[in-house]
């Protein structure tokens, strides 16, 4: 396409990411931000292979960003938004290793029981400074299980071995997509190959 930019080659939206894609073991790095919300599970599932496929082995990194779904709500354009435990779990069974999980955005409320009084002094401290949508951001990191949204760094590794827990071993429903009960629990990683 020709755009005010001048030429590009390549643009590529994140649904062209399936098992199906052509380009093996090529990308060092695919980031992937506020999209997996926005697929039904089956989609997902594809488009995690076709990522998978898709970085370099032992060395690329996929970055993705999704809500987590809190068992309540989620926008109205959110088909499937995942719990915490839910989302890796899916990641772990595409045949990524988790190496960092951020939280992005997460009420106080939400993760002020688990601070150390370390962090509890801090956090009191900068209460004086700053407003409460500040601080949510500034301590989110720290508690990702905890987070409304979160920043997955993975890897597509043949020497480490899994960290999270099975679907199988998470609390249900996973997702606020009704068609979960659709899917079959076979992990990627195996229907894609090693």
């Amino acid at each position: 396409k020709k755009g005010k930019m001048g030429e590009i080659s390549h643009l590529y939206p994140n649904y062209c990411f399936s098992s199906s894609w052509p380009v093996a073991n090529y990308y060092t790095d695919i980031v992937c931000l506020e999209c997996a919300e926005h697929v039904e599970p089956a989609m997902l599932k594809d488009m995690l292979a076709g990522m998978r496929d898709s970085l370099v082995k032992g060395y690329g990194r996929l970055w993705i960003s999704t809500p987590c779904w809190d068992y309540v709500s989620c926008a109205a354009n959110h088909v499937n938004e995942m719990t915490y435990a839910a989302f890796g779990a899916m990641l772990s069974d595409a045949g990524f290793y988790i190496e960092n999980v951020s939280g992005t955005f997460a009420s106080i409320s939400d993760y002020k029981h688990k601070m150390s009084p370390a962090y509890l002094e801090v956090f009191n401290d900068l209460r004086d400074y700053y407003d409460s949508n500040v601080l949510s951001t500034i301590f989110a990191p720290m508690f990702p299980a905890q987070s409304r949204n979160c920043l997955w760094e993975c890897s597509v590794s043949v020497t480490k071995t899994r960290t999270w827990k099975d679907f199988a071993d998470i609390q249900q429903p996973w997702g606020s997509s009704s068609k979960w009960r659709e899917m079959p629990l076979v992990p990627l990683a195996e229907t894609i190959g090693e």
